[in-house]
């Protein structure tokens, strides 16, 4: 959230820097069982495989969020913590992946404008 702030106050180089920790961070929390995408900008998407239930996909949600609780260097010592926003669906029998995509990110923009909840269905 507000990656906006970054660019703007440290320049877009260190908001490009972010980026790469972000999807350096996304890609070792996947592991070899999930995927992580950049869908574009600031928005990236995980695909999680062989998840067994809802609860399954929040407990992964909030140990996701954790890792974003670690400081990011920005420039000259300087460090933030940021925070998700995060939207997700569930397959559905004959659900296409853009399908998918798309109630995931209504949830995320839902999420994003809800004050306490960052995690949406």
């Amino acid at each position: 959230d507000n990656f906006k702030y970054i660019n703007d106050t440290w320049g877009h180089a260190t908001g490009d820097r972010v980026l790469i920790e972000i999807a350096k961070r996304l890609a070792e929390f996947g592991g070899l069982r999930h995927k992580a995408y950049r869908l574009g900008g600031d928005e990236f998407a995980m695909v999680l495989y062989d998840v067994q239930s809802e609860s399954e996909v929040q407990q992964i949600c909030a140990a996701l969020t954790q890792i974003f609780n670690l400081p990011f260097d920005l420039h000259n010592g300087h460090q933030t913590t940021m925070t998700l926003s995060i939207g997700y669906a569930m397959t559905i029998e004959h659900a296409s992946a853009e399908k998918l995509q798309e109630l995931a990110d209504h949830n995320m923009y839902q999420a994003k404008h809800q004050r306490a909840e960052k995690l949406v269905r």
